[in-house]
């Protein structure tokens, strides 16, 4: 049998990760009602089940990443995968606040794998090519951003527990794709070959900050992630008590958001750092981003929220491809 291209399954496998997570975004603030939460404290206990995510794909993407640098790349996917879907599904049957937020957590510490497929793309990429292989990286984020978001609001009619089962079906099925068809990329001569001292590398982390230029590279990518992170969480009360728009339609917002994300990383990034060089790409994305959260503030209608969402989905589809290619050259 033909072997699938490795980048094709990286950016499959993402593409499904990346689709459950576009499922729950629109639904998780409707979701999180339904727990019995306290109405006065409601916008600060959504913050917590996004931030719960979000830490914990911090603090466990460098352990992923560690892990993957001593045993290979494809058993860290396939093992994040697996537990991805687990998160999902004991979310499904959440009984309470509490219990949904520990799986929130959970699912922010097995989505960590996305550094992993990162570090997968820079394996089996040219260094000349790499701002385009993270632009694939972006595309498959976009897209997934802009299916799953459709299929949460679509399934959402069956219930709740719908969304998070679909979820948990894909994710499984990404870690079955990647356990049959997903080559290594990290041969045993690269590997590390003496056992991690300790969970995080302190030394490798003081190197980096002895290094001016990734130290702003890091964070700049950090502020970036940051204002999308935020406009994630915001966006849906911002809608929903500006505009109006229920959960179906707000599903639908963020599929524009995928779309327009996949367009620009997975087709313009390339051909910009081709023609203007990174460092210029990731001024425009930057300007480009702060003028599009700008503007957001000033909407009254639906078309006006569309039209301001087209820059921010420009800058940051700009900016963080561009800036994790200029990274993983140091």
């Amino acid at each position: 049998m033909r072997q699938l291209p490795p980048k094709l399954i990286i950016f499959f496998t993402i593409f499904i990760d990346l689709v459950g997570f576009g499922m729950l975004i629109p639904i998780i603030p409707a979701y999180a009602k339904t727990l019995a939460i306290d109405a006065h404290v409601e916008g600060e206990l959504l913050g917590m089940l996004m931030g719960a995510f979000s830490f914990m794909q911090f603090l466990c993407a460098p352990i992923w990443g560690r892990l993957s640098d001593r045993i290979g790349r494809r058993p860290v996917l396939i093992v994040s995968l697996s537990g991805y879907s687990l998160s999902y599904l004991l979310a499904a049957f959440a009984p309470s606040y509490g219990f949904l937020l520990l799986t929130r957590a959970l699912a922010g510490a097995f989505g960590a794998n996305i550094a992993t497929a990162q570090a997968y793309i820079a394996d089996v990429t040219p260094p000349e090519e790499r701002a385009k292989g993270m632009g694939l990286v972006g595309a498959a984020f976009g897209l997934g951003f802009s299916v799953g978001p459709v299929i949460g609001g679509l399934l959402v009619g069956y219930g709740f527990m719908a969304p998070f089962v679909a979820i948990a079906l894909l994710s499984a099925g990404a870690a079955g794709f990647a356990f049959f068809f997903l080559p290594e990329s990290l041969p045993p001569e690269r590997r590390g070959k003496e056992p991690p001292k300790s969970l995080f590398n302190f030394d490798k982390l003081t190197m980096a900050w002895q290094h001016p230029p990734v130290v702003m590279l890091v964070f700049l990518f950090f502020l970036v992630t940051f204002a999308f992170a935020n406009l994630e969480v915001s966006l849906y009360y911002f809608s929903s008590r500006r505009l109006g728009i229920n959960v179906e339609h707000f599903s639908f917002i963020f599929a524009y958001i995928g779309v327009l994300g996949a367009i620009v990383q997975g087709s313009l990034v390339g051909r910009l750092v081709r023609r203007m060089r990174e460092l210029a790409t990731l001024l425009v994305g930057l300007v480009v981003l702060s003028a599009g959260l700008l503007l957001i503030t000033t909407v009254h209608s639906v078309p006006q929220l569309l039209l301001v969402l087209a820059p921010v989905c420009f800058g940051v589809g700009l900016s963080n491809p561009t800036l994790l290619g200029m990274i993983s050259r140091g």
